[in-house]
């Protein structure tokens, strides 16, 4: 039996147990998946420098994916359609600028709707879940793909390899050659 143990906040700081109601435990049909990323998590030996960075990735890489299949997923008819329209465009890793306006105009919302009805249903602000969305991608990529990192940062709109170092630096601890070299591609 593999357990992952984590609690998710709201921005407001209430637990998102008292938000909307997740299985504590489950065997999902993508949990051969799940199940690598934990194995891998369990033997990996990194340096103490990039510990967090690959663990941080893995870790958000389970985490979204159980949100995302349980809070979105699953329960679409709760979700208000205009905020799935939104949803998609943020998942996807062709939208490469943020931009809360025309996210909101695809919506048919204004900015502070858009923005107080996406919290209501993902539990986080549209940047917030697009920056998450794109890092657990990118992860991906670097774990699956032989594309250079300069490559990967290029597809997700990062003209600048060493803005893209910083910004990964910042959503996982280590940079992107460190978590590549810890996850045994």
């Amino acid at each position: 039996m593999l357990n992952l143990h984590y609690r998710v906040w709201l921005e407001n700081g209430d637990l998102l147990d008292d938000e909307a109601q997740l299985p504590t435990m489950f065997r999902p049909e993508y949990f051969d998946d799940i199940e690598n990323i934990l194995r891998r998590m369990e033997t990996s030996k990194p340096d103490k420098y990039s510990a967090q960075a690959v663990l941080a990735g893995m870790a958000h890489e389970v985490v979204l994916r159980h949100l995302y299949r349980h809070l979105i997923v699953q329960k679409k008819r709760a979700v208000d359609s205009r905020m799935q329209k939104g949803c998609l465009l943020l998942s996807s890793p062709d939208y490469h600028h943020f931009n809360v306006q025309e996210i909101a105009s695809i919506c048919s919302l204004s900015k502070s709707q858009l923005n107080r009805l996406f919290r209501r249903c993902f539990g986080m602000a549209p940047h917030e879940y697009w920056e998450k969305r794109r890092f657990a991608l990118i992860c991906s990529l670097l774990r699956k793909s032989d594309q250079t990192v300069k490559q990967i940062s290029a597809t997700f709109g990062f003209d600048d390899k060493a803005y893209f170092s910083r910004w990964f630096k910042k959503m996982s601890g280590g940079s992107p050659k460190e978590f590549r070299k810890h996850q045994g591609r």
